[in-house]
């Protein structure tokens, strides 16, 4: 089979891979909504919708379809909204960083007595601010080490059982309150409604599905002719009000691996020889990270569609014939990764696809 016979084979499964990349990306390209000026203006448009984490650092907006985007940041606005989805610019007292001043956008969760908000860092770490009047709380979870000692206490249930003592009904129910949007949004709904009678409302919307782009590449030389190189470019969708640490894979994955085949312990010298494989595939998989700190251990499971060739490197005795061909494969791995910088990780990857691979050692990036 020639190359050029070898790529139109695999052109089907290319075409599917980037239907479903460029449909992804287009569904979040923009959205109709408005910003608020420091002079309380408010001007509707357009607002480009990027990943969830960026928009607390600052807003992409345009007056029109036609239009430029300009950048807003904090200090430029007021706040934004699009989808039902309310930001405003907040500056409150940062305990978690030694009491110093911070400014953020912050997405709205709850409004009554006590008004709730959530906003993630430059460490994708999320926050939670609680605002009654001008008194602006910032609550926030067990800050752990990588090798899980709590480095910084959380204060989130203290703040959530002090407000609700008032209120006999709620007594010791903030121990059972997880740190996420719906379980602290119900919370201060709860308190709110109990203390002023159910004027209180909430804005938690349907969950969008998170996309990041990663790129990877890494290998590992066992020896001469034991040696794994892997390469892979996947869109990664993770929905974090089901399960943050959820995530479904797919892109495209290209290794090459030499390893012995076989040996026969009859001859004198011992014969063996090696076997080069090469998969360039497209996989599916689903993923599970242990956690989602510095160090984050994960596995994966799913499904691929490979082109695998397959090559015998002969030492002068017979050997088995090469094989080339396209292929459907079950695809499973293990891995670790540490973040070097915001986005730069160092993997450690072993994988199962066709064959058991060696662990593939390098960089990758989250986009």
């Amino acid at each position: 089979m020639n190359q050029r016979h070898r790529w139109m084979k695999f052109i089907p499964f290319l075409i599917l891979f980037l239907s479903v990349h460029f449909a992804l990306f287009a569904q979040q390209d923009f959205a109709r909504g408005y910003i608020i000026k420091q002079n309380r203006d408010t001007v509707k448009g357009f607002i480009k919708t990027v990943v969830e984490a960026d928009l607390y650092e600052s807003v992409f907006f345009k007056t029109n379809l036609n239009g430029e985007w300009t950048r807003y940041g904090h200090s430029d606005l007021l706040g934004f909204g699009f989808d039902n989805e309310i930001f405003t610019s907040v500056q409150f007292l940062n305990t978690s960083k030694g009491n110093i001043k911070d400014t953020t956008f912050a997405r709205q969760l709850v409004s009554g007595l006590y008004n709730l908000f959530t906003y993630f860092n430059n460490d994708r770490r999320r926050f939670f601010l609680l605002r009654k009047d001008t008194s602006i709380n910032l609550l926030y979870d067990n800050l752990l080490s990588n090798t899980g000692e709590v480095e910084q206490t959380g204060n989130y249930q203290n703040f959530l059982n002090f407000i609700s003592i008032p209120c006999d009904k709620l007594k010791d129910k903030y121990k059972q309150v997880g740190y996420d949007e719906k379980s602290i949004s119900d919370f201060i709904q709860a308190t709110n409604n109990c203390l002023s009678g159910g004027t209180s409302v909430t804005y938690l919307t349907k969950q969008k599905v998170t996309v990041t782009p990663i790129i990877f590449a890494g290998g590992l030389s066992v020896s001469r002719q034991r040696s794994q190189i892997s390469a892979n470019f996947l869109v990664r969708l993770t929905k974090p009000g089901v399960n943050k640490n959820m995530s479904l894979n797919i892109g495209l994955n290209y290794s090459n691996t030499t390893y012995m085949t076989s040996y026969n312990s009859a001859l004198n010298p011992l014969y063996r020889y090696y076997t080069l494989e090469q998969i360039e595939s497209i996989p599916v998989t689903a993923q599970y990270n242990f956690t989602l700190k510095r160090v984050q251990p994960y596995f994966y499971l799913g499904v691929s569609g490979a082109y695998k060739t397959e090559d015998n490197l002969a030492t002068g005795f017979w050997v088995e014939p090469n094989e080339k061909g396209l292929t459907a494969s079950v695809v499973g791995g293990v891995g670790i990764e540490a973040r070097i910088i915001s986005g730069l990780y160092l993997r450690a990857d072993w994988r199962y696809e066709l064959i058991i691979q060696y662990p593939a050692i390098g960089l990758s990036y989250h986009f």
